[in-house]
């Protein structure tokens, strides 16, 4: 059995190599059974959580990258067929918990008024489309409440008082 110290006493003595090459190992092991897959995405995952600390930082810079992200991806589905307006989504979600934990209690408190509500009973009601018999298929309801309940929210959120979203406009 070893103890904590004796480690960190061997550590100290041979130096991280010996760490270093079992991580490296190990990492070397998930790239190959992982594919490229894989290795994109481990190598994208420290831009995208610089991009978080960003719009988490400043949720004006959320909107600005809504409008980059929704020209690339006009741009790219011209060549590749995939779905990515569903990523401009993703932009806008994180946008918008930026922009709610930025502001203080007295301008949340401005947001309980009656079309809040009624944006949220709706948003409620689109929701439970879900367990329409009559429904297509989970996709089909996605795409369809995505524009007629998430795009409302959206455009009453650039509104929310303190979160510095107006001075865009």
């Amino acid at each position: 059995m070893l103890n904590r110290d004796v480690v960190f006493e061997n550590v100290k003595k041979y130096g991280q190599w010996p760490l270093l090459l079992v991580f490296a190992y190990f990492l070397g092991l998930l790239f190959a059974k992982g594919g490229i897959v894989i290795t994109a995405v481990a190598a994208a995952l420290p831009l995208v959580l610089v991009i978080f600390a960003i719009i988490f930082s400043f949720p004006i810079s959320g909107i600005i990258m809504a409008m980059v992200v929704g020209l690339i991806v006009n741009g790219v589905t011209r060549y590749v067929s995939a779905p990515l307006g569903t990523s401009l989504d993703l932009v806008l979600v994180i946008s918008i918990l930026s922009a709610l934990f930025s502001v203080s209690y007295d301008n949340v408190k401005r947001l309980n008024n009656s079309l809040i509500w009624v944006l949220l009973f709706w948003t409620g009601f689109t929701i439970l489309e879900i367990l329409n018999p009559e429904a297509v298929s989970f996709e089909a309801w996605f795409y369809a409440v995505r524009a007629i309940s998430f795009y409302i929210i959206f455009s009453y959120y650039t509104d929310i008082p303190g979160a510095e979203i107006r001075k865009i406009c």
